[in-house]
């Protein structure tokens, strides 16, 4: 009976073991588990952040490319707005000349008259 004691205390040991061991293993599939979904998650984050990555980098050359246009643009409007700045200066020479040369024609024909009439 001793025997059959000892052989039932060594199965019950055993036992105890095989269920320690059993609960081990499904706490290590629990966390294989959990770390799996979190990698999906984490790769799923990843390709979405790429996603906006890429098309944050789009918006970013779109911008740049407006902004060399615009800057373009301005130079063109700014070297116009010179250009039309020195005519609008030749220009008021021109009429500054022009009316100097009305007056001092007039001055020349007053003159030619009052000669004429001294004469």
């Amino acid at each position: 009976q001793a025997e059959v004691a000892e052989l039932r205390q060594l199965a019950d040991t055993r036992a105890k073991a095989v269920e320690g061991k059993q609960r081990i293993i499904e706490t290590l599939q629990t966390t294989i588990q959990s770390q799996e979904r979190r990698l999906r998650d984490s790769r799923a984050t990843i390709t979405a952040l790429k996603t906006e990555n890429a098309a944050l980098k789009r918006e970013i050359n779109q911008k740049t490319a407006a902004a060399a246009k615009s800057t373009v643009q301005l130079q063109r409007n700014t070297q116009q707005q010179r250009l039309e700045a020195q005519r609008l200066a030749q220009h008021q020479e021109l009429k500054a000349q022009l009316s100097d040369a009305i007056k001092a024609r007039e001055d020349d024909r007053r003159k030619a008259e009052e000669q004429t009439a001294r004469l």
